[in-house]
């Protein structure tokens, strides 16, 4: 094969390559990444255990029935879901008591449907508070409802059942990778 001919083999493959990029990016829009701060409100995997104790020493203990991880990293400008949504969703659960958690596009300037932050026990619906606050003389940010106290880069510090407030005292792991991980629409 001639010189010649190779160099127009090369030139058909750069122009190829430039038109497939050209045409993916025409179909496709990019999304950021996902914002790494979920995992500093919820630093849980899936099956952790809870364990929170009242001032009396009784101990209620909620474990991670379920953790998911939702990212769109890219979406087609031609579809309905087209978005850059992300979520965290986490079930806790234990014979008697269920928390489901659910925080929606934190900090993500390319959500359509804008930050929400869902927090139910057992079906009933409790309304969380994001806000800073002074904690140990250091600015903090929190999550508050009338069941559950969320502290970032903490997580769940307490919750509250039946008029009584337990306090988180010890996190036990059982895994050590996270799991349910997904992406797109």
């Amino acid at each position: 094969m001639k010189l010649r001919e190779i160099k127009k083999r090369y030139y058909l493959l750069i122009i190829l390559i430039v038109i497939s990029i050209g045409f993916y990016k025409y179909l496709y829009t990019s999304c950021p990444k996902m914002n790494p701060d979920y995992f500093s409100w919820f630093p849980y995997i899936e099956n952790d255990i809870l364990i929170f104790e009242t001032a009396n020493k009784d101990q209620i203990q909620l474990k991670v029935d379920y953790f998911e991880v939702n990212h769109t990293d890219r979406y087609s400008r031609f579809t309905k879901c087209g978005h850059c949504e992300d979520y965290v969703h986490m079930i806790l659960n234990n014979q008697n008591d269920t928390l489901d958690i659910t925080m929606n596009n934190l900090d993500n300037e390319n959500s359509y449907f804008g930050y929400s932050f869902d927090c139910y026990y057992n079906s009933e619906e409790f309304y969380g508070y994001h806000k800073d606050t002074i904690i140990n003389n250091k600015k903090t940010e929190i999550i508050s409802n009338n069941k559950c106290l969320i502290v970032k880069d903490k997580g769940i510090i307490s919750f509250k059942v039946n008029d009584k407030i337990y306090k988180l005292s010890k996190v036990i792991r059982i895994n050590k990778e996270r799991k349910n991980i997904k992406g797109g629409c």
